[in-house]
């Protein structure tokens, strides 16, 4: 049976002093540092089309008051 390996665990000063010096983005979390994936052209327009339209279906339902005030903006406006 092979062994189990322990997690390690950091400080969040730790986690920063390597973030700085890391060749790609990781997430930390509860001590833990996790490698994250990366994002290109196409997966930021996506995403930004589906929060642009998530935000105007949002806006004919009764859930309008909490999405303005999630988005900043005011409850008066539109």
């Amino acid at each position: 049976m092979p062994a189990a390996l322990t997690p390690t665990y950091y400080s969040a000063e730790e986690y920063l002093t390597l973030e700085r010096s890391a060749s790609y983005k990781n997430e930390f979390r509860d001590g833990q540092i996790y490698a994250m994936t990366g994002s290109n052209r196409n997966h930021n327009l996506v995403t930004g089309n589906i929060g642009g339209e998530l935000s105007l279906q949002l806006k004919k339902t009764p859930l309008r008051s909490l999405h303005e005030q999630y988005a900043g903006q005011s409850s008066r406006s539109g």
